[in-house]
């Protein structure tokens, strides 16, 4: 540690990519509650043990009759009993089982070691996507699996992961030979096994059997639905930092990771409030506490309930648009560029929501960080991204500062009074967000 390079970026991005690599290293928790935050939920700790027991033992592998409904088949129920038996216990798969590795420039000759690799991690890897690259590739460094795909036109990443996976047939899964089934059975197995919708939480565990109401298990759901941990790493991230560093460059840490999590909002500011007086309660630098407190009074000022930051920007035609002028309709705010690779990426998901408020009055208005008014124009045409289109300027100056915004993607639902709904951790579970206005229009 040194405390001398205190304040460089270089030496903060050091300190993260060096913790992060050993929290990858990190067993996976098979509970419930040290993947997802669930203190919002004020749950009792039996139920807690029980939510966590249930997840361990159907949620990451549920079974075969939870995924598919094996009744379309007509199996008699001791053949689909059998079934869900040979499928629970079946051979676990390698990542050359599941990812497509000649796809990745991966010799044959590599594949036996990066099916170490999964193994030894967890089975489990990473995926990133950057506009640098031209063609997916795979990085084994320090021995964690990273997928890196690049960021291609019209594609979101759900798309460009399906170009990559290979697709298992459950009859290459699972021995289905001794279930003395027709081929147009075992066929139509396949067919159900491979067009199945992922499963909400209630439907992999029984929550009614905890006495859970149905308020509560709408609300797990709601938090299981993120295709990440609702729990990011800052807090894993946190708690090894006390571990590994101490003295100043514990405390400058420490302080960086909370106004960055304060920053960037999410589904986590409860959980990180809590590290936040933890932090307190021990620094012995004010100046650290000082930056941090004005991070929280930032990210206070947007969360819901607040009213939403007023703006006045130019639209495409020249003319000033207002957030105040959509006073009675449901504003969905999108900050992007024509040059960030995710923003492109969410494109299908914004399109969706669209379509599926196409009679809501809801408004999406997009404000570009873009620079060159003609990269945006390009853009906009390039991706027939509709709504309403304005230019919010620089990083750190108007529209930007006002909404805290440090990164993007980056979107804010606004009800019809102009109150902040919520800072949406993402556009991909459109059916929560449609669920959202709906509320916010007094339809539900």
């Amino acid at each position: 540690m040194d405390e001398k390079a205190i304040g460089m970026d270089t030496y903060k991005i050091y300190l993260i990519r060096t913790l992060d690599l050993e929290l990858m290293r990190m067993p996976v928790s098979d509970r419930l509650s040290d993947q997802y935050d669930l203190s919002n939920l004020v749950l009792r700790e039996e139920t807690v043990a029980g939510l966590d027991a249930l997840y361990a033992r159907y949620g990451w592998h549920p079974k075969l009759s939870k995924m598919i409904r094996l009744g379309a088949s007509d199996l008699p129920k001791p053949v689909a009993d059998r079934l869900d038996s040979l499928y629970d216990n079946r051979s676990s798969s390698t990542l050359s089982d599941i990812i497509d590795l000649p796809k990745l420039g991966v010799p044959q000759a590599a594949h036996a070691r990066l099916d170490y690799l999964y193994e030894k991690s967890g089975r489990s890897y990473r995926i990133t996507t950057s506009s640098k690259l031209k063609k997916p590739e795979i990085d084994t460094t320090g021995g964690s699996l990273v997928i890196r795909l690049p960021v291609e036109e019209g594609t979101d990443m759900e798309g460009q992961l399906k170009s990559i996976r290979k697709t298992q047939k459950l009859s290459e899964m699972v021995d289905l030979s001794e279930l003395d089934q027709t081929p147009e059975v075992v066929a139509h197995l396949d067919s159900l096994y491979e067009n199945r919708q992922p499963l909400k939480l209630s439907q992999k565990l029984d929550l009614v059997g905890l006495g859970l109401p149905q308020a509560v298990q709408a609300k797990l759901d709601s938090i299981y639905a993120i295709k990440k941990r609702s729990i990011s790493a800052l807090p894993h991230r946190i708690d090894l930092a006390e571990k590994k560093l101490k003295g100043r460059v514990l405390y400058w840490f420490l302080a960086g990771e909370l106004i960055r999590s304060f920053e960037y909002g999410g589904e986590n500011f409860e959980l990180v409030r809590r590290k936040w007086r933890d932090f307190r309660a021990t620094n012995p630098y004010p100046e650290y506490n000082a930056a941090v407190q004005a991070a929280v009074d930032r990210a206070m000022a947007l969360r819901p309930g607040r009213p939403a930051p007023d703006f006045t920007l130019t639209d495409l035609d020249g003319q000033p648009v207002s957030l105040s002028q959509f006073r009675g309709k449901v504003v969905l705010l999108d900050f992007w560029a024509s040059w960030c690779g995710p923003c492109i990426g969410n494109l299908p998901y914004i399109r969706e929501l669209k379509k599926k408020t196409t009679d809501l009055p809801v408004v999406f208005v997009n404000l570009s960080l873009d620079s060159s008014d003609a990269a945006w124009r390009k853009a906009i045409d390039k991706h027939g991204i509709k709504g309403v289109h304005v230019r919010s300027g620089v990083w750190g100056s108007g529209t930007t500062s006002a909404y805290n915004v440090r990164a993007i993607p980056a979107y804010f639902l606004v009800d019809p009074q102009g109150i902040i709904v919520e800072r949406l951790s993402g556009v991909r579970d459109t059916d929560a967000i449609v669920a959202k206005i709906l509320k916010s229009l007094g339809s539900v």
